[in-house]
């Protein structure tokens, strides 16, 4: 019969690895995404639902002479995303950002970047 003391270790282990688990879940890792348009201007469009935890998005943009020129998502996730570490690489022609969003926005939500030429 197993001890007391393995049978609480073994418990630890299969609730840290469940907890490991649905932290990935929330959408840990990266996203790549195109922008739609042309060289004026573009859409890109990023799924907020499930939430996220310091997801790495990079957006390809279709041109280097873009700028982000508005974000939205639904009025009813006001302040349930947040955007860090914005910048742009590879000359321009990418827009990368770190984002984070809480776990109960539903299926479809999207947020919506606008780049448009300088």
């Amino acid at each position: 019969m197993p001890s007391r003391r393995l049978l609480t270790a073994v418990a630890a282990g299969v609730a840290a690895t469940a907890l490991i688990g649905s932290a990935g879940a929330l959408g840990a890792g990266s996203q790549t995404v195109s922008c739609k348009g042309g060289a004026s201007q573009c859409t890109a469009k990023v799924s907020l639902a499930g939430g996220a935890s310091n997801k790495a998005i990079t957006v390809k943009l279709t041109d280097t002479n873009l700028h982000l020129a508005s974000k939205s998502a639904p009025k009813a996730d006001k302040g349930a995303y947040s955007i860090s570490k914005a910048k742009y690489t590879m000359g321009g022609s990418m827009y990368t950002f770190t984002l984070n969003a809480v776990g109960s926005i539903p299926k479809g939500t999207m947020l919506t970047l606008i780049f448009k030429a300088k």
